[in-house]
């Protein structure tokens, strides 16, 4: 049986995933960018990062920002940082 930090990690998964599909859908331009990045799990991040190839994670900030509003976790994924990161990802694969 999976302990706490598993159950949170897996829960945290699940809702990038489902927040990364809700971009897929709204913004199809941009599937291919936002398809390639791996979710690393960091909980040293406190938050959640991007460094061109990986969005780096904090399970329980994850959980709570999608708890306080459920598109917020969307949201991060497209902040200035991330859209550059995106941006970078689309010139070197076309």
């Amino acid at each position: 049986m999976p302990d706490n930090t598993e159950k949170i990690n897996d829960l945290a998964l699940n809702v990038l995933n489902l927040s990364r599909n809700t971009l897929v859908i709204s913004l199809r331009f941009m599937d291919k960018a936002i398809s390639m990045l791996n979710f690393q799990c960091l909980p040293e991040t406190k938050g959640m990062a991007v460094d061109g190839m990986n969005i780096f994670y904090d399970p329980v900030f994850v959980l709570k920002s999608f708890s306080e509003e459920r598109t917020k976790t969307a949201r991060q994924y497209i902040d200035r940082d991330a859209s550059e990161c995106y941006y970078t990802i689309l010139v070197k694969t076309n």
